[in-house]
């Protein structure tokens, strides 16, 4: 990433696009919003789109709504979902990975499909990304030498030095409308953590420096979950990337079969309206082993099935998305095998039985034989429906 960065111009001029950096530009929104613009466009280059289309997808707002925990959109909440969405959109831009073909109204479409690839993948590569763009973004517009500065001396004095710095930086290149420094103090500490954390400083916390280094949570939009409290600050810089590395590989692989299936089943797996079906809707990959409790099995094409939003939330999850309910992943359980037989009938080596005797062993704790008819599996799995 910073080969690529070694070649652009990320001073701020008058013709620059885009959003140099912004409060809600951050390693799990720059991820996810990545996700979607993959998902509106099929992957193509050619394919224009708005900001509107992006908070409009489906995929938008389960991310919002299951990943971040939020509302769902609403006059409330509209104004939050707009920054999310715009903001990733402007950095985007100016960080060249999206070129904005109109300004009024703004219609974007992909300049760098595959760097965009490796933001969907995983929000530590969306973190590599913004480490390698806030060093370059320094560098270019003669920032570098205060954050320098406060890297060798990690005190608040050289702290306030590097905020004067960006502060007087932009009111001459951002269009501030005030001289209160409220909100670029503000964009100022988002890009001042990035930096902290990439060069295993202290970092900032209420306009203060902090005692120890910049933990990673300071960083994403979603405060509190999982990956922090598994952030290892033990390892060294090396062995930490090299972490990513692998974890961002996982995500990748498991996108791609989500891609892959959904181009194999376009109108979903459980056709059933008894079971949530309904035409004319977009359709999203779903665990029926919850990767939480199995990850083995979380890039496995037998495991992962297309399912409506609605089947998704009101019938898979129907008592919240950390639960899943049980004599509904039976069904999809069934209505997977089905596939798995079409597979097997046309010899495709799509799907796998063995696989999927392998999960079925390790959630029943059974010892089912790799050879075990369909008919048998189906007939195993239809006795444990109540």
């Amino acid at each position: 990433m910073r080969q690529y960065f070694d070649g652009e111009d990320l001073r701020k001029t008058p013709s620059k696009k885009g959003i140099h950096f912004e409060q809600k530009i951050t390693p799990d929104l720059l991820w996810c919003v990545s996700q979607v613009l993959l998902e509106i466009t099929g992957e193509s280059t050619e394919k224009e789109f708005t900001d509107e289309d992006v908070r409009n997808s489906d995929s938008f707002n389960v991310l919002m709504k299951d990943y971040f925990s939020k509302a769902e959109q609403s006059d409330n909440t509209e104004n939050e979902y707009n920054k999310v969405s715009s903001y990733q959109l402007g950095f985007l831009v100016y960080a060249n990975i999206l070129e904005e073909t109109s300004t009024h109204p703004k219609i974007y479409k992909i300049k760098n499909l595959e760097l965009l690839k490796d933001l969907a993948g995983h929000e530590l590569t969306a973190l590599k990304f913004l480490i390698c763009f806030v060093d370059k973004f320094l560098s270019d517009n003669e920032l570098l030498s205060v954050f320098k500065e406060y890297e060798q001396n990690q005190t608040q004095t050289n702290y306030i030095k590097a905020k004067e710095a960006y502060w007087q930086w932009a009111r001459v290149n951002t269009h501030v409308r005030t001289p209160n420094p409220t909100h670029s103090n503000r964009v100022f500490n988002k890009i001042f953590n990035i930096y902290a954390y990439g060069h295993d400083l202290n970092g900032e916390s209420g306009a203060h420096v902090t005692e120890g280094k910049c933990p990673y949570n300071f960083l994403v939009y979603k405060r509190i979950n999982f990956r922090d409290e598994s952030m290892p600050r033990g390892l060294s810089r090396n062995e930490f990337l090299e972490l990513q590395d692998r974890e961002a590989t996982s995500e990748q692989r498991e996108r791609q079969v989500k891609k892959e299936i959904r181009e194999r089943h376009p109108n979903g797996e459980i056709l059933d309206s008894s079971l949530g079906y309904s035409n004319n809707q977009r359709f999203m990959g779903h665990h029926i082993l919850p990767q939480n409790e199995y990850r083995q099995f979380k890039d496995f094409r037998e495991n992962i099935i297309m399912l409506t939003p609605d089947q998704h939330f009101a019938f898979a999850h129907n008592q919240g998305t950390q639960a899943i309910d049980v004599n509904y992943q039976i069904h999809c359980l069934i209505n997977k095998l089905t596939s798995i037989e079409d597979s097997v009938n046309n010899r495709d080596g799509f799907y796998s039985t063995k696989c999927f005797v392998d999960m079925l062993n390790t959630i029943y704790g059974t010892n089912l034989d790799i050879n075990t008819s369909i008919e048998s599996l189906r007939n195993f799995l239809t006795s444990k429906l109540s």
